[in-house]
């Protein structure tokens, strides 16, 4: 699913680029839920998270995920909270 349609959401719903890094690198982003709860929501709406965005709203949308990247999103899930700043991957453009 996220190799057909990944791309084509992510660049529907805002800036590519991390949301808490400003990663750019597009085959390094994801969706993350804000402040977690990923494991929840997809429990709640049982499917696949692109298809949910798909048929969801975007203001809906917005208010539960956000385009990360996958070291940002892992660091979340590990730790309760994103990456402070000087543990942030620094970008190269």
């Amino acid at each position: 699913m996220w190799q057909k349609y990944g791309i084509s959401v992510l660049t529907k719903y805002g800036p590519i680029k991390c949301a808490v890094c400003e990663c750019p690198h597009i085959e390094a982003l994801t969706f993350g839920h804000r402040d977690g709860g990923g494991a929840n929501h997809r429990k709640e709406i049982g499917q696949n998270i692109i298809s949910w965005i798909l048929e969801t709203p975007i203001k809906e949308v917005l208010l539960k995920v956000q385009i990360e990247c996958e070291y940002c999103n892992h660091y979340q899930y590990r730790n309760g909270e994103y990456p402070p700043v000087d543990k942030q991957p620094k970008w190269i453009e």
